[in-house]
């Protein structure tokens, strides 16, 4: 019963998405892959970190923390050992400061996303060796996510999964442009298994002023 609220509202937001035709994703394959790095744990890839800056990676909270959800503040990456920064627990986001400088970034976008819009993730999945992507359509750009039946998260409800090993990773536009970060592959523990769920834009980019 506890998600009864959560599972009705997905329901609904699929009955009404609309089916869009094919996409153009060529721009998607200007983006390099060193913009896109994994998070390991004991040597494996665990989550996925991308560039907002030259010196700053954004990932989700729950990849900087241990084995039993408790804080870390430093991540492994192919960067070294990095220095978590700034978190924000509630909405699952973490910035992490890396020494080793590039030119490879992405760029956030402060475009409202709609209903039926074309989006695509890109994160190292699967225990795959090299990023690679998936796609979806927006099935509801802001929902409250029950938790429990105390605690709601607000959600980017995107109909077309993620992988394991994405968390973290960017949720583009048709223009690769950052519109979220992959958060999980369904609400609450990938009971949907063709439905993923991002950090939505608009906390998103609230959180990036911040920093």
């Amino acid at each position: 019963m506890k998600y009864l609220y959560s599972t009705l509202a997905l329901l609904l937001a699929l009955l009404v998405l609309p089916i869009e035709g094919a996409q153009n994703w060529s721009r998607l394959q200007s983006i390099p892959t060193s913009a896109i790095i994994p998070v390991l744990w004991d040597g494996s890839i665990s989550c996925t970190a991308w560039r907002l800056s030259p010196t700053i990676l954004i990932t989700v909270d729950h990849c900087a923390t241990d084995g039993e959800g408790i804080d870390i503040n430093e991540v492994t990456t192919p960067d070294g050992v990095l220095k978590v920064i700034t978190r924000d627990h509630e909405q699952d986001l973490a910035a992490i400061e890396t020494p080793v400088s590039h030119d490879a970034n992405l760029l956030p976008s402060d475009i409202p996303l709609t209903v039926g819009q074309p989006v695509a993730a890109i994160g190292y999945g699967g225990g795959n060796p090299t990023p690679f992507y998936t796609f979806g359509v927006v099935s509801n750009p802001l929902m409250k996510i029950l938790v429990n039946p105390t605690f709601a998260v607000d959600g980017l409800i995107i109909y077309g999964g993620f992988v394991s090993g994405m968390s973290g990773g960017p949720i583009l536009n048709e223009d690769g442009l950052v519109v979220g970060v992959v958060k999980a592959t369904g609400p609450p523990m990938g009971i949907y298994q063709d439905i993923g769920v991002g950090v939505p834009q608009e906390v998103f980019l609230k959180f990036l002023k911040g920093l």
